[in-house]
Formats: structure tokens, sequence, C-alpha cells
């Protein structure tokens, strides 16, 4: 089995981010274990509650610098 591990960096993007997770989940194989990861920089505009309401088994790491 190989492992992968795709991280994503959003700001403000949600409709690119969901399109990247779907073409990330459409190139998984079954003896593939691929893990995603995304990381959004603040943007303040919901991303991380969406993203956690449609992605429930992703992980979403919301990045604030203050």
């Amino acid at each position: 089995m190989t492992k992968f591990a795709f991280l994503i960096l959003n700001y403000k993007s949600t409709h690119e981010t969901e399109q990247c997770v779907d073409s990330i989940e459409n190139l998984e194989q079954e003896e593939n274990d691929v893990q995603i990861i995304i990381v959004d920089n603040d943007s303040q505009d919901g991303c991380v509650e969406h993203f956690r309401k449609i992605y429930k088994r992703k992980k979403i790491y919301p990045y604030n610098r203050k």
C-alpha cells in the first residue's frame, strides 16, 4: 500500500479548494492510503466551518497569526 498526504492551503477560495479535494478523491484507488489536510489561512468568511461540514473525515486546520 502506498501512502500519500496532500496539504491544501486555502484563503477565501472555497470553490477552488473543493475542486482540488474532488480531484484528489477521484485519483484515489483502494490500494493507496490517501490523507487530505486543508489549512485555512484565516479567511474569516466561513470557509473553515463550511469545510468541516462537508468534509467530516478530513483534517481542517484554521491558521491565525494573531
